[in-house]
Parts: structure tokens; sequence; C-alpha cells
């Protein structure tokens, strides 16, 4: 947990924060293309606006300062951050905001514009997308997973009506055009979350699992990482403790270390979904738009 004692730095961090924004908005391709020359540009954003609220800025640290509340004498506000295990293609956590990649962050608009429509938490799908892609839509893997989600089509001699991809009624066409269509793999990728948040739903019905709606979209990730899995965990779980997790983190902490490593991912995303004290940094953070 970082705590930030006073007005002024709290205010810096924020002008900070708007100003590695608008750095990534201005996309200049510095530092070169593909996935290595987005992570460097990136780094090159943070440090030049690190550097520049540190020093005079551009004026903004003061206004935001008028506008914040005074601590009096209460503990100061914490601003929690979320680990940072899953790796750096999962979205870094600065002072409460995740923060992803210029190719990612390019989608935003895009992005809520589907969440408008599904109901899905933006964050939540920018999260997915920085973890499963990097908002590479080209990007594949050798389980042909294709895509800004990566759904998984025919591989391995299993047709595509067997994997993931046939689930959501895809053909091979459909498949190959998540690779090329941005607009239809955010569509069909938040087919996929809906698919999977149903089985989350029906999951924790059958099992009684009373679960917040954060540790219900992590179980929506874990299902990603294949069904099987979330009943192995779930059913372990059940075998060594005699009753259902009461939260993600029981059933996290009760689970196998491989079963755990499947559910970093999950935990990380899901957790974009945040407590409270986000929320409130979040909102502070609008001031600055």
């Amino acid at each position: 947990m970082s705590q930030v004692h006073d007005k002024g730095a709290a205010a810096r961090q924020l002008e900070a924060y708007f100003l590695r924004r608008v750095l990534a908005d201005a996309n200049t391709g510095y530092g070169g293309t593909g996935i290595a020359g987005s992570t460097f540009q990136d780094m090159f954003n943070e440090a030049l606006a690190d550097q520049m609220a540190r020093g005079r800025g551009v004026g903004l640290s003061k206004s935001i300062e008028r506008q914040l509340p005074d601590q009096g004498g209460a503990a100061p506000q914490s601003i929690p951050h979320l680990p940072a295990t899953g790796g750096a293609r999962i979205g870094r956590v600065d002072q409460g905001q995740r923060v992803y990649s210029s190719s990612v962050e390019a989608l935003r608009g895009k992005v809520d514009d589907v969440a408008a429509k599904t109901g899905i938490p933006s964050e939540f799908m920018m999260a997915w997308i920085s973890h499963e892609s990097g908002g590479n839509v080209n990007d594949t893997t050798y389980l042909n997973e294709r895509g800004l989600f990566q759904i998984m089509g025919a591989h391995d001699g299993i047709p595509i009506e067997k994997t993931e991809a046939g689930s959501l009624g895809l053909s091979e066409a459909d498949h190959k055009r998540l690779s090329t269509d941005v607009d239809y793999s955010l569509d069909q990728g938040a087919r996929m979350i809906s698919h999977y948040r149903d089985k989350a739903d029906a999951t924790a019905k059958a099992q009684g699992l009373a679960w917040n709606d954060t540790d219900m979209w992590r179980l929506t990730k874990f299902f990603h990482t294949g069904p099987a899995f979330v009943s192995q965990a779930l059913s372990g779980y059940a075998a060594t403790h005699g009753r259902a997790p009461a939260s993600w983190a029981e059933l996290y902490d009760g689970t196998t270390p491989a079963l755990r490593g499947r559910m970093d991912a999950p935990t990380q995303i899901g957790g974009v979904l945040a407590s409270p004290g986000l929320r409130r940094y979040a909102q502070l953070s609008d001031i600055t738009k």
C-alpha cells in the first residue's frame, strides 16, 4: 500500500498520470514498432512524464491541488497498488490507475462503446486485451488463438467445432477474420466474455458460491484457461475443506501451485474492477480530463 501524505504530492502524481496519457495519445512511434517498440516507448513516456511533473510541469498540479479536499487530522488516504505478478502485458498499476501500452490505449474508445452495449466493464476488457494480445489484432499463438482476446480455433487435430471459436458458432473464415478486423474482434471477444460469464454464474448457482462481482469476473477469466481447470480447482478445494470456497482469494490460496499459476492473470484482470479506494481515485482523476 502506498500512501499520499499531502495534497501537493497527490496533485503531482495526478499531473504525471495526465502527462503519461497525453504522451501515449501522441504515439509518435519513437522506439520502433511492435510489442518491444511499444513497451520501450511506454517506458520513455513514463520517465519523461514523471520528470516533467517533478519539475515545473505544465501548471496542472496547482489547479488540481486547489480542488483536493483537506485531510485535516484524519489518517492519509491509502492508494492501493494491485499486484504485478502477471507480467508487463497485463498492464502496470501506477497510483491506483492501470496503465496500458499505447497500442492498447488506442482501443479505449472502441472498448468503451462495446462496454456500453454489453454491460461488460470496460477496464476488464482492456486488461484482457492487454494480457492476451497486447492490443495487436494480428497476434496468434501455436494453439491458433487469434484476435484481440485470443479466441482459440482448430489446432492439434481438434476441429473448430470442438474449440472455443466453435462454442461461439464461428467458422474457419470467421476465426481468421478475428486477426484482421478490429471491430469484429472486439465484438466476438465480448461474446466470448458473456459466454464465460454465463458459465461462471451457472457454476456459482450450482455450487452455492456467494462471491462478489469482482470475484465473479475473475472466475469468468479463469474459464478462458479451460473449463476443466475451473472444475479441478473447485472440486479440489471442496475435497480438502469440505465446503465451497467463500471467495476467489480462498480458492486461490487453497488450490495447487499449478492451478494457482493459471489463476494469476484472472486475479489481476478481475482486480481492475477495483475496490472503493480505486474508484475514489478514478473519480478524483476526472478533473484532469
